[in-house]
């Protein structure tokens, strides 16, 4: 897959790509696709760095790759309409990505934590040799029951960690005075969302 192909992979305006270089072996790599990047102190803020909007992504940056050597990058995709926003009036400080995220708990210590959807993650871009293995696993690629679903754990994950840090209430009203932000949820979904939630946030 050359550049081209893989800018139009990554084509999708409603969605802010992001990169995680690694230097791991073919196990680490086929590990991420299935379980998804472990996050850097319990937040996707640490863990991923933004590589552009669908169809204008920053290829420079991704062969040159400004904090690790990387020899593979992980590229993440978050619909844009999810991300929270971050001030630390309303405690949502870091955590504009948490809904892209879910509560890993692995038989080992080390493994357990917040992890980035593994549906997410568009594949794997290899530096040296310019490639892009896609993940077969990434939500755009799947069926649309399935899409759903992931949509639906990502509306889950918004809500709750909004309701934890502020109140939902409180962040409409302050989104409100932003007409750049959208709130992307009905009324009907954060009282469903939000009532009863005995349900673990991870991913399907």
């Amino acid at each position: 897959m050359d550049l081209n192909s893989i800018n139009k992979l990554l084509n999708n305006k409603d969605n802010c790509y992001h990169g995680h270089g690694t230097n791991g072996d073919r196990n680490k790599i086929n590990s991420i696709m299935n379980k998804g990047i472990r996050c850097s102190h319990d937040t996707m803020y640490f863990t991923t760095d933004p590589i552009g909007i669908g169809g204008d992504i920053d290829f420079d940056k991704l062969n040159n790759w400004p904090f690790l050597k990387a020899d593979y990058i992980i590229v993440v995709s978050n619909p844009i309409r999810f991300n929270i926003l971050e001030l630390s009036e309303l405690y949502t400080y870091q955590k504009g990505f948490d809904a892209f995220c879910y509560d890993y708990e692995g038989d080992e210590v080390l493994s357990q934590g917040k992890y980035v959807l593994p549906e997410l993650i568009v594949g794997c871009y290899n530096v040296k040799e310019k490639t892009f293995e896609k993940n077969n696993r990434y939500y755009e690629l799947l069926s649309e029951e399935e899409q759903k679903k992931v949509i639906d754990t990502i509306k889950k994950n918004y809500a709750q960690t909004i309701e934890d840090a502020c109140g939902l209430e409180t962040y409409k009203e302050v989104l409100k005075e932003l007409p750049e932000w959208e709130f992307p949820l009905t009324d009907e979904e954060c009282e469903s969302l939000i009532k009863n939630d005995s349900t673990p946030r991870m991913y399907i």
